[in-house]
């Protein structure tokens, strides 16, 4: 038994045995002209040729440009009228395009199918830098008072785990430092894994060794008492402690 959207392509070969026998026999005329009849309505754009194709030109792959065109203004509207990879084509994954919207790939598809080229997003976000996006590092140290005649063992201090013998606070120096300001030697110690707080004036010193530098310290913080009048950029001020 056909299925409901099984239609035979053409009706005039079954109109003769449509009729009784009887006007067969004394009217074959008449079965001739209804059978013409329905042969020039199968002819292609006549009425029962379309009505027979419905179901056919259904399918966009198997339709006929006047179907494809109204499939175009529902389902493509906005998009050029003659598509790269062909209406029938774009049609048929147009879907694809509109699920996907509002990602690389849509993007990608729509270029594909309406102008054939590939595309590539570029996402400024992903390459721009953030403020305070790297490590940030203060570095802690000392400054030490060394014996001129004994500096070349301060290097001794590098790596070595330091004690003070007052406040009994701890450090390991991670690297030294020698060098000169206004003709003055000065001696820095950066310091890891601090634990305590170093005391100004008191000595610092490391299992073995033999020499004991004092901390002076250095400029940490200032106090303006008076603003003063006539100052100019590059005056030296004397600080009192």
């Amino acid at each position: 038994m056909a299925g409901l959207n099984n239609f035979e392509d053409f009706i005039s070969p079954l109109v003769e045995q449509q009729f009784p026998s009887v006007y067969r026999d004394e009217g074959p005329v008449l079965v001739l002209f209804l059978k013409a009849y329905y042969e020039y309505l199968e002819q292609t754009d006549k009425d029962l040729h379309t009505l027979r194709k419905m179901m056919e030109r259904n399918d966009v792959d198997q339709s006929v440009d006047t179907f494809l065109e109204h499939f175009r203004k529902q389902y493509l509207n906005g998009i050029p009228k003659s598509p790269n990879q062909g209406t029938a084509f774009t049609i048929k994954h147009i879907m694809d395009v509109y699920r996907s919207k509002g990602t690389p790939r849509a993007v990608d598809l729509l270029l594909k199918l309406v102008h054939g080229v590939d595309s590539s997003i570029y996402v400024p976000g992903q390459h721009l830098m953030s403020a305070s996006d790297a490590d940030f590092y203060e570095p802690q140290y000392i400054e030490v008072t060394f014996p001129y005649d004994k500096d070349s063992e301060f290097s001794d201090f590098q790596g070595k785990d330091i004690t003070g013998t007052i406040t009994g606070a701890t450090a390991t120096v991670d690297s030294v430092l020698k060098t000169t300001a206004s003709g003055k030697q000065t001696y820095i110690m950066f310091l890891t894994k601090v634990v305590g707080t170093f005391k100004r004036e008191e000595l610092v010193g490391y299992v073995g060794g033999t020499l004991e530098p004092k901390i002076t310290g250095s400029l940490s913080d200032i106090t303006l008492t008076d603003k003063g009048t006539g100052l100019s950029i590059g005056d030296e001020l004397t600080v009192s402690s």
